[in-house]
């Protein structure tokens, strides 16, 4: 800018006076913004005199980062600080800050391992912010238990035992003592006589006897009573009377006990078969309190098939094992076969 310059004129005889002027301040327009500034990059603005036209520039500040929002980064545990950063949009500078603690979110439930009765199953599920598995036991699954079993065989007078375990780990989860009851050890008594399977093969192995008897007199007859086919446990009374018959038995201990009786006369002529002789009915009845009498069809022979069920203790000395090597039960056993021949011959 350069100094102005005044003058006064004497009114009187006109002589002229100047005067340098000092220089005076711009008198600026309003700025203006020529460029903006960004975050890297500073802007500028300008004013403009409006005395001498003259022009001010001058930089403008840094503007501020525009950040997106902010993203969480991953981390171990919600439960601790973490970390999160947000970019700016035009620069990509980040900012990291701090990322609250905050309960876990977890997805729902997956069985890692199913319980058994014996061990338990694991269950587990996942954070959905971070990177931890809570982990929960199962309960153990009950025992199924399965059917006793026997342990310890049950005999006569004597309880077994048994046991009841878990079908699926076989764990004992029970015992006890059992007994079944009396007639479950019941053996077959039969009277003294040739064994049934030499009249019907077809039953075997089944120890049962008969016994042929002469009918043509009255008489009384008494035959040991056979338990098991090898103990004779007590005695048959057989009476014959005028073309009638009946039968009672006596057991020597206080100890054997008969549950069932049954009791068949069969005559010649009556064709043996498996069903007669494995038949569960009573039949005629034996004598107890009161003599029965029971009648004969035909004079002759009949063939007195008694078959009991009943218990008897083979340590007590009453009851007397057989020995067919013995002079006593050799008698028998001559009898026995001359019996087995009439009888085929009559039964046929």
């Amino acid at each position: 800018m350069q100094a102005g310059i005044q003058q006064r004129v004497c009114a009187s005889c006109s002589l002229a006076e100047t005067a340098e002027l000092p220089i005076s301040d711009h008198a600026f327009a309003d700025w203006n913004t020529v460029s903006a500034s960004t975050c890297t990059m500073q802007g500028q603005r300008e004013r403009v005199c409006g005395i001498c036209g003259a022009a001010q520039q001058e930089n403008l500040p840094l503007a501020r980062h525009q950040y997106g929002l902010w993203e969480n980064e991953d981390r171990a545990d919600c439960t601790v600080y973490g970390t999160r950063h947000r970019t700016c949009v035009h620069c990509d500078i980040m900012e990291t800050g701090p990322l609250a603690p905050r309960y876990h979110a977890y997805d729902k439930w997956e069985i890692r391992s199913e319980s058994t009765c014996l061990q338990a199953g694991v269950r587990a599920r996942n954070c959905k912010y971070c990177q931890h598995v809570e982990e929960e036991t199962l309960p153990l699954k009950a025992h199924v238990a399965a059917s006793w079993q026997v342990i310890t065989q049950a005999a006569l007078h004597r309880p077994g035992e048994q046991s009841r375990s878990c079908k699926n780990c076989d764990t004992v989860l029970d015992m006890r003592s059992y007994y079944p009851g009396d007639e479950a050890f019941a053996v077959s008594f039969c009277v003294m006589g040739p064994p049934v399977d030499d009249l019907v093969p077809e039953v075997s192995d089944k120890g049962y006897r008969a016994a042929l008897l002469d009918t043509t007199q009255d008489r009384t007859i008494i035959l040991p009573l056979i338990a098991a086919d090898a103990y004779c446990v007590g005695e048959v009374h057989i009476k014959i009377r005028q073309g009638s018959i009946s039968a009672s038995y006596l057991l020597y201990s206080a100890k054997s006990q008969v549950f069932k009786e049954r009791m068949q006369l069969l005559e010649p002529g009556t064709q043996l078969t498996q069903e007669i002789i494995l038949s569960n009915r009573q039949g005629l009845k034996v004598s107890g309190e009161q003599e029965l009498f029971h009648k004969l069809q035909n004079l002759g022979h009949v063939l007195i098939y008694l078959r009991f069920d009943g218990i008897f203790d083979f340590n007590d000395p009453l009851n007397e094992k057989i020995d067919w090597q013995d002079e006593k039960w050799q008698a028998y056993a001559a009898d026995l076969q001359a019996q087995a021949d009439t009888a085929r011959e009559l039964y046929r």
